[in-house]
């Protein structure tokens, strides 16, 4: 009877668990951010923010970074570095994307970066590197020779570009990017306890509660999305920068399925084809686009103007579903609304200026926004949930209450009668033992019925100890002083000597009334329910010989 609200509890701590590992996480990156903002102060790094950049018309024409190229030709662009400072630990970084590129210092080759004929992705993706400068360097410039794989966009970017130290590069970055890395890694971290919770507590599914599914896949695709775009991460992954590519690509065409799939069920009924066709649009459009991809047809950056109008479109049908759904007719709606508003935020001004100004920015707003939407719409669900549980292991409770005798703790008439149905049913055999105890009546007219409940309530004791350590064995209080076992053994078994060993152990219990010792007539048949033997008239057997038992020892202590 415990099982039930043990699991419940065992949930919840669970779920409490996560949170508080979400919050103490949060708190201690926000506590090392704010630390570390002073002290890479003094760092060896700096942002070098004007290069000079060669190509077609231009020549040698300073633009401050980042900057976008309108050509699709190989350019190049010098980096000056006279007013730095060089020595042994000098370092340049910055990020190349879609493109093959050779960086030189005195005329030499210094670094190269090729990307590979067989790979699946013709472009290489993005990529960020830091290249050793020589120590020896006699010329201030640096050049770097930029040659773009995507012919059929006509603009390429040059990002921005750091000097310093290879370790002091790695620690400005990634305090800079430390807020997105955090909340993204967060929400992977929480999309797999997810799912393995799901996995381990499938009644969760089974009530059609998805919500915590979707949650925490919309939290994933976020984090999977943002984290291939973060500087340090395409740094560490260098070697892997295709997977990052896919990734990325891929995550950005998901994140809608989720997020339909949790709000559709909270909005007006009549949106439920549309949110379907867009289910299947998305689908489509990835399945497609990665046969174009893989087919070295069109790639996915090439087709990125396609997603965002896509996603565009999405989310503005979404936006209206949402808020012409009547908050009064569906009430879950209502409950979401304010957290809603952030994940449409936090989505809608990061995308609307990527499609005026073609550039990502506000990473860390949009997974912040999304964040927030998530933790608020998790933190309802699990709610709902344990309540839910609380409740279904109430009725459990109840039921198994209605089956229990309250003084004696046994299974009472009415689970007697649900056994005898279930063995009529399964017709599995076993012994069949009817108990009466003796001097009850006795008791009752001496001592009053409090020591006649204590008797009963002693006997039964035994019965539950020898329950608990025979699994075979099934007891029920089926009236006031009467008992019906159920021993599910073959017909070798010696169930005479088994209620002879009862009998003492009655005997040597201790009972606060002098001249009584507990004792009991018992009479046992075995039912063989392949012998076409009715159960009932098996027990009417046992009871007789029962009977046979009390009779003698009535006649042997007559009181």
């Amino acid at each position: 009877m415990e099982t039930g609200f043990r699991k419940t509890n065992k949930l919840w701590v669970i779920f409490s668990f996560i949170l508080f590992f979400i919050v103490i996480i949060v708190a201690l990156g926000f506590v090392t951010y704010v630390n570390n903002k002073d002290s890479i102060r003094h760092l060896d790094f700096h942002n070098i923010e004007k290069v000079k950049v060669d190509y077609e018309d231009y020549d040698n024409v300073e633009v401050k970074l980042p900057y976008s190229i309108k050509t699709n030709e190989p350019y190049k662009f010098k980096i000056d570095l006279s007013k730095y400072e060089i020595n042994e630990r000098s370092s340049l970084a910055f990020g190349i994307s879609y493109s093959d590129f050779y960086v030189y210092a005195d005329g030499k080759e210094i670094f190269s970066r090729i990307v590979n004929k067989d790979n699946i992705v013709k472009s290489g993706g993005s990529t960020v590197v830091i290249v050793d400068l020589p120590l020896d360097i006699k010329n201030s410039e640096v050049l770097v020779k930029v040659v773009p794989k995507l012919k059929s966009l006509n603009h390429s970017r040059i990002n921005e570009v750091y000097f310093g130290s290879r370790s002091d590069i790695i620690i400005k970055k990634f305090v800079a990017d430390f807020i997105i890395i955090l909340l993204a890694a967060i929400m992977i971290f929480v999309f797999i306890l997810m799912f393995i919770l799901l996995i381990f507590y499938r009644s969760f599914l089974k009530k059609g509660n998805y919500n915590v599914m979707y949650l925490s896949l919309i939290g994933f695709l976020v984090g999977v999305y943002f984290l291939p775009q973060v500087w340090i991460i395409k740094f560490l992954l260098y070697d892997v920068n295709i997977v990052l590519y896919v990734l990325e690509y891929t995550s950005i065409v998901c994140i809608p399925v989720p997020i339909i799939m949790f709000l559709r069920p909270k909005l007006d009924v009549k949106y439920k084809t549309m949110f379907d066709v867009m289910i299947y649009v998305d689908l489509v459009f990835l399945i497609a686009q990665h046969v174009l991809t893989i087919s070295s047809i069109i790639e996915f950056k090439e087709m990125l103007w396609l997603t965002h109008l896509m996603l565009a479109t999405w989310l503005v049908l979404t936006i209206i579903a949402f808020f012409t759904t009547n908050g009064s007719e569906f009430p879950e709606k209502k409950k979401l609304t304010v957290s809603a508003i952030f994940l449409f935020v936090g989505i809608l001004i990061p995308l609307a200026y990527y499609l005026i100004y073609k550039v990502v920015v506000y990473k860390s707003f949009m997974v912040l926004f999304v964040f927030v939407f998530i933790v608020s719409q998790l933190k309802t669900a699990l709610s709902s949930y344990v309540s839910f549980e609380s409740e279904k292991m109430k009725v459990v409770v109840y039921k198994e209450m209605a089956l229990i005798d309250p003084l004696t703790k046994l299974a009472n008439r009415r689970a007697y009668n649900k056994f005898v149905e279930e063995i009529s049913e399964e017709r599995y055999s076993g012994w069949i033992i009817s108990i009466d105890l003796n001097d009850l009546k006795y008791v009752n007219d001496t001592y009053g019925h409090k020591a006649g409940d204590e008797l009963i309530i002693e006997f039964s004791s035994i019965i539950s100890k020898e329950v608990n350590e025979n699994p075979e064995l099934r007891a029920f209080r089926i009236g006031g002083d009467e008992f019906v076992l159920f021993f599910q053994t073959s017909p070798d078994y010696d169930v005479d000597e088994w209620i002879d060993m009862l009998k003492e152990k009655a005997a040597d219990t201790l009972f606060n009334v002098s001249d009584i010792f507990i004792s009991f007539a018992a009479g046992a048949f075995y039912y063989d329910a392949a012998s076409g033997f009715d159960f009932m008239t098996a027990l009417v057997v046992a009871d007789e010989r029962m009977y046979k038992n009390k009779k003698m020892y009535n006649q042997r202590f007559s009181r």
